[in-house]
């Protein structure tokens, strides 16, 4: 099966912000900056969307800071990249089950491959999803099954996953109900986010179907401080025609990370 051919970068940079600003305008239409009191039950849940980038537990942030919504942002925009548009194998991942099997078949590659001590051909990057890096001629057989895949759904990305996307937009509206905007019942909230996050997972398999590869990154946490939380993150493209891995300097940033005062 061949691949689609390769995006241009303005329309891969173009459908990347259309997805993070719907997530900001979530936030922004159905939340508000307040500061209830947390119950203790609700303060349990809230530690479900803690993220690596919050040195103290997400309640204790949401009790300390006027801009709440800017949290929000940075909660959301992290739980759609981790579950929906670079999901990690071995955790709950909202694309459809034979992307997340390809996706992990993958990772046990690289896992023999680091174990034998070669590295040279495949890696795993964290922050996005795999990558080319080496001998673009020769792709192994799961990174071949991966890309072709993600390039078999892309004519139906929702397939199999509507009820998962469901279930994650109306978790994520009831436990941070305390701070939604009451002009809006929590049940349209709920529909208005999972097509946001519908909107997630048809731009990763869209991405993933493609030749080359990108990163998102969350930015150095000393490049905002600690009254700073990223709500986007940077959009790195980096392999080059036929898959060359790119170096630091080469790589291209198609979108830059954006900083947010808390």
């Amino acid at each position: 099966m061949l691949l689609p051919q390769q995006a241009d970068d303005a329309t891969v940079q173009s459908r990347f912000s259309t997805l993070y600003d719907q997530i900001e305008l979530h936030i922004e239409n159905f939340y508000k900056d307040s500061s209830p009191v947390i119950p203790p039950a609700t303060e349990g849940a809230l530690s479900r969307y803690d993220t690596p980038f919050l040195s103290s537990p997400l309640a204790a942030y949401l009790e300390g800071s006027p801009r709440v919504t800017t949290i929000l942002k940075h909660v959301l925009s992290y739980e759609i990249t981790m579950t929906a548009v670079t999901p990690m194998p071995g955790r709950r991942g909202l694309l459809p089950a034979e992307i997340l099997s390809a996706l992990h078949e993958v990772q046990i590659q690289q896992q023999q491959q680091e174990a034998s001590g070669y590295q040279g051909m495949y890696r795993y990057i964290h922050t996005s999803a795999y990558s080319l890096t080496n001998s673009p001629a020769s792709p192994s057989l799961a990174y071949t099954h991966l890309k072709q895949t993600a390039a078999r759904f892309r004519s139906s990305p929702q397939s199999g996953t509507s009820s998962a996307v469901h279930d994650s937009a109306v978790q994520f509206s009831r436990i941070f109900s305390l701070w939604a905007d009451p002009k809006f019942e929590e049940a349209y909230r709920a529909q208005h986010l999972t097509e946001v996050i519908n909107t997630a997972v048809t731009f990763a398999i869209w991405l993933l179907s493609h030749p080359e590869q990108f990163e998102l990154r969350w930015g150095d946490d000393s490049s905002g401080g600690n009254h700073s939380l990223v709500t986007v993150p940077e959009l790195v493209k980096v392999t080059g025609q036929g898959g060359k891995i790119l170096g630091r300097g080469e790589e291209k940033v198609l979108s830059e990370v954006i900083w947010r005062r808390i």
